[in-house]
């Protein structure tokens, strides 16, 4: 972004945007099979390319699994056209498998990992310029990381050397970019151990530049399951993985963990916000509240189900989004919360009736002029 020169500093007015000219422009679609491999069963997958194989795996396995289905077509367009990708982008980290000769600047990214949902496999996808011989072509993955259970989420690490998988069957993966080889494999065992979301535990000091990337000895890890509990797993290069539970199951749905966010600038501590609004930071290591963060009296958390906030690492501070406390929004239990919705829901019903009345009304003058259209189309 760049402000006008003829603009005062001070002014209040609108700051010239000017974006940069676009570098590259990537498509990147789930990708499929060569025409002409067997796909008869995953141990039967006649090829003897390494990427074709895991990805002719990947879709026998979803086959057999919608197989049980007795609408097997239809359940197979539901499940493809539901897919969603889930996207890192990486910065450089040294030589890693794919990686080009070209020299890169180290605060912008030179690839990007991605997977769809349902997949076994990571892939990763260099940032460079189709060649101007094939412009159209579907650019192919430069790194494919197979894995033996679905993955369910995933994260990276602030050093970029690591990538987590959380997988089904509670697998937790951590591959190593540098030399393409996991890290560790670990398991947690533990009931309703699903996984949600899961991020890196990383500590950066503040006298370190932000355009160094250096990995750590020790890697600490945070892990989310759907039921609310939480487990955080410590591993690195030659030594024993751990995985600890850190929060149990809340018994509250106010419990419930909304956000988890590392606190690069404090060693081992992560920053929770839960539904109810309180925030509190937690140390990994010790499995110990530190303190509890509360606004001021006259104000709360403004969207607690999905908090606004930003940690600066270079002031060491916490900006949160904030709205002045009224008595008619502050409650204690999501049961009251959900009282006054629905009485809100009831006093408006009038104005939500009539406005889908006059919808409704639209739709059929603009069907009736539709079909006058076509009639008169085919008169002439």
């Amino acid at each position: 972004m760049a402000v006008s020169q003829t603009q005062e500093q001070n002014s209040s007015g609108d700051v010239d945007v000017k974006w940069s000219p676009l570098s590259v422009a990537t498509k990147i679609k789930p990708p499929k099979i060569p025409e002409g491999t067997a796909l008869e069963g995953p141990g039967e997958v006649q090829t003897t390319d390494f990427l074709t194989h895991y990805l002719a795996v990947d879709i026998v396995t979803k086959r057999h699994r919608h197989s049980l289905n007795t609408n097997e077509e239809k359940s197979k367009e539901t499940n493809e056209s539901l897919r969603r990708c889930t996207q890192h982008f990486l910065l450089p980290c040294g030589q890693f498998p794919g990686d080009g000769k070209e020299k890169s600047q180290p605060e912008l990214p030179v690839a990007v990992c991605v997977w769809w949902s349902g997949s076994h496999n990571l892939f990763q996808y260099l940032l460079k310029k189709a060649p101007t011989s094939k412009p159209d072509a579907e650019p192919m993955p430069d790194v494919l990381w197979p894995n033996a259970k679905e993955i369910l989420c995933s994260a990276v690490s602030r050093c970029n050397c690591y990538i987590a998988l959380g997988l089904d069957n509670a697998l937790v993966c951590v591959w190593d970019r540098r030399s393409g080889s996991p890290l560790s494999v670990v398991i947690i065992s533990a009931a309703d151990s699903a996984f949600s979301r899961m991020q890196f535990v990383d500590y950066w000091p503040a006298c370190t530049d932000d355009s160094q990337t250096f990995p750590v000895a020790e890697v600490h890890l945070l892990v989310v399951c759907k039921s609310g509990a939480i487990h955080t797993i410590t591993t690195g290069q030659g030594t024993q993985s751990c995985a600890m539970l850190l929060t149990e199951r809340p018994k509250d749905s106010g419990d419930l963990s909304t956000i988890t966010a590392s606190v690069p600038f404090l060693q081992g501590l992560f920053l929770q916000v839960q539904r109810d609004g309180k925030m509190f930071l937690q140390d990994v290591i010790n499995k110990q509240t530190v303190c509890f963060l509360m606004p001021p009296k006259t104000h709360l958390i403004a969207t607690s189900c999905n908090p606004v906030y930003a940690l600066n690492s270079q002031q060491q501070t916490l900006l949160i989004r904030d709205s002045p406390r009224q008595k008619t929004l502050s409650f204690d239990t999501l049961e009251e919360t959900c009282n006054l919705y629905l009485q809100q829901r009831a006093l408006c019903v009038d104005e939500r009736n009539k406005a889908i009345t006059q919808t409704w009304k639209k739709l059929q003058e603009t069907a009736v002029m539709a079909q006058q259209g076509h009639s008169r189309a085919a008169a002439s």
